[in-house]
């Protein structure tokens, strides 16, 4: 210690105190549309996004309807065999007596019942293959290890018109109702307002602005600073102050980014029509094929009921002429086993046509009707 005075700290810098309350708001005039484009975009990605989801649950139900009548085709040829079965009971009933009195070889008993076990087998198997595919068709459905009972009729609506009015009615409800038309058209407009964002840069951006302040070191927006308080007590030279204020900026020259950024919107803006485009291809492939699909399965299914029917009668005319002896069993099996494979084509062909009606249903971007 020397004896001479020393200067703390807090003399040599004095308090201060600030005090300042104040509220500061911004109101953008013109942004190049900018800000309406923003909102409409919006809107159209919310819409997209609830057209996405109802694309999912059409191809949910797609898929649900082709595992539901893989599991009737099944269930269908199933009882094609038991009726083949009962049948063939009765013809080995028939050969037996026969082989039994002396009046036919043991070898055509062996033949009926060698043909009877082949059915036993098939049946067998579409038991195994009914089980699996009700199996996966539960699971698909969120049932778990619940048994499904499928009861979905086995008759069939009228075949569709066959005109091209029909097709183009189709067409119009598809056009208006399929969620990836919806999906496809709304994304691209979302784009081209994308674009309109993009060229607001072009454009000149006003924007108006007000600041009210209650302050002892109010801001002046004019020159950027503030005035200090050189007082240590925060509530003396206390002022009130408002300004108001406008801002104008251009985009002269920023090294070409507003260009290349409007570019690569308009770019993707014709991407994105011409994937509207192609999907509008594909749904009008949809329904046009399955339309003529539906068509040709009609035209085929008379021929069909034709050749069941002669089927049915030349087994039967067989076998009142195998119990006289007229004919060899050899005749009487071939003739059981083009009924059964008519009767087999008639089911497909029956699996195949309901199908391709709940098909052309989601096609047109309907709900598959529920059977009466």
């Amino acid at each position: 210690y020397t004896g001479e005075d020393t200067l703390s700290l807090h003399d040599a810098l004095p308090i201060l105190g600030q005090f300042n309350l104040s509220a500061d708001l911004r109101v953008p005039l013109f942004t190049g549309f900018r800000t309406s484009a923003n909102v409409a975009r919006s809107q159209l990605s919310r819409d997209a996004a609830s057209a996405s989801v109802q694309q999912t649950e059409r191809q949910v139900a797609l898929d649900a309807l082709r595992a539901y009548w893989g599991v009737r085709r099944i269930e269908l040829q199933l009882a094609v065999s038991e009726n083949a079965l009962a049948r063939y009971d009765e013809a080995v009933a028939v050969v037996a007596a026969r082989v039994k009195n002396g009046l036919a070889p043991q070898v055509d008993l062996n033949r009926i019942e060698a043909r009877r076990q082949s059915e036993l087998s098939r049946r067998a198997d579409l038991l195994g293959l009914a089980a699996e595919a009700r199996a996966q068709l539960a699971v698909a459905l969120g049932l778990g290890g619940e048994p499904l009972q499928l009861t979905e009729p086995a008759d069939l609506p009228p075949p569709p018109q066959g005109g091209p009015d029909e097709v183009d009615r189709l067409l119009d409800e598809a056009r208006s109702e399929r969620p990836e038309l919806r999906f496809a058209h709304l994304t691209s407009e979302a784009a081209a307002q994308s674009v309109r964002m993009a060229l607001s840069g072009y454009y000149p951006q006003v924007s108006l602005s007000g600041l009210l302040q209650f302050s002892n070191n109010p801001f002046n927006p004019l020159i950027g600073a503030r005035n200090a308080n050189s007082s240590a007590n925060p509530f003396e030279n206390i002022t009130g102050s408002v300004f108001i204020g406008g801002t104008v900026s251009i985009n002269l020259f920023d090294t070409l980014n507003t260009y290349t950024t409007v570019r690569d919107a308009r770019l993707e803006h014709r991407r994105l029509l011409a994937e509207e485009r192609r999907v509008g291809r594909l749904v009008e492939s949809d329904v046009r094929v399955l339309h003529a699909r539906l068509v040709k399965l009609y035209s085929t299914r008379e021929p069909l009921l034709r050749s069941r029917e002669i089927a049915r009668d030349n087994l039967s005319i067989l076998e009142r002429r195998y119990k006289s002896g007229d004919v060899v069993i050899l005749d009487l099996i071939d003739a059981a086993v083009e009924l059964i494979t008519a009767e087999i084509n008639l089911t497909n062909q029956a699996a195949t046509i309901a199908q391709t009606w709940g098909e052309l249903y989601l096609a047109a971007g309907r709900l598959v009707p529920a059977p009466r």
